[in-house]
């Protein structure tokens, strides 16, 4: 074990180790904590932090000092760009989280600024290093968002799927994440679904098929109380745009 090692180990074996009395104030000011915490939560707090740390160096600490994240999620075809689009021209502060994919580029997309085009080694020899902050394999290709992606300044927006969903809140509950904020998309029918994919003219037959059958899982999953703090029907565009405003400016109270 290393100098490094052992002073965290060593660290980390003080403060689990504490009686939680007045010494506490010196961990407060260290970490930054001013809230009215009762003990219990707050030796949970801090052992959070120390957890943290020692798995995922400060790595996993900057990113609680970002906001959370905003959280779109939605089945494919449901309009989730469009939306998204028009959230940040209108709200500059929300900032596009740049996806990993495996995928090949559509027309029109361009790499570092719809997704980061990646090989499949690449993304996996990132996997194996922890890079990604969540990442799913979907319709045979590798999606992921890495930790440095969260890194910036202002609101960033993850659109992921529900799988990469089910991640992100695990990373919450591993306390790798502070939290986040989850907006689900749904469409009035399925069927919407299957003609704007089919209205993309870039799909195969086989895989709008696909695409329709896994749909109906994530709308079931979108549609579970509970797993989305806001839920926005895209049956009218426009007031969908107005809708997904009005719900960042309340999630952030902008």
């Amino acid at each position: 074990m290393d100098q490094c090692a052992r002073s965290l180990e060593k660290c980390r074996a003080n403060i689990f180790g504490w009686s939680w009395d007045s010494r506490l104030t010196m961990g407060l000011c260290v970490l930054g904590i001013a809230l009215p915490l009762t003990w219990k939560s707050l030796q949970k707090r801090i052992k959070q932090y120390v957890a943290r740390l020692l798995k995922h160096g400060l790595r996993g600490l900057l990113v609680e000092s970002s906001p959370l994240p905003l959280v779109i999620c939605g089945p494919s075809g449901v309009g989730k760009g469009t939306l998204l689009e028009h959230l940040m021209k209108v709200m500059p502060q929300f900032t596009f989280s740049v996806s990993h994919t495996t995928r090949a580029p559509r027309p029109g997309e361009e790499h570092g600024v719809h997704y980061n085009f990646s090989t499949v080694e690449k993304v996996k020899e990132m996997i194996a290093g922890g890079e990604f902050l969540e990442w799913a394999e979907v319709h045979g290709n590798y999606y992921g968002t890495s930790l440095e992606g969260l890194r910036g300044k202002g609101v960033t927006v993850l659109d992921i799927d529900v799988q990469g969903v089910k991640n992100v809140k695990s990373a919450v509950a591993e306390g790798r994440l502070a939290g986040a904020n989850y907006v689900f998309i749904r469409p009035v029918d399925v069927k919407v679904l299957e003609e704007r994919l089919r209205g993309r003219g870039t799909e195969t037959e086989d895989k709008i098929q696909l695409r329709v059958a896994n749909a109906k899982g994530e709308l079931e999953y979108g549609e579970e109380a509970g797993n989305f703090d806001v839920i926005i029907t895209n049956n009218d565009l426009d007031k969908a745009k107005s809708e997904i405003v009005e719900v960042a400016k309340s999630l952030y109270r902008i």
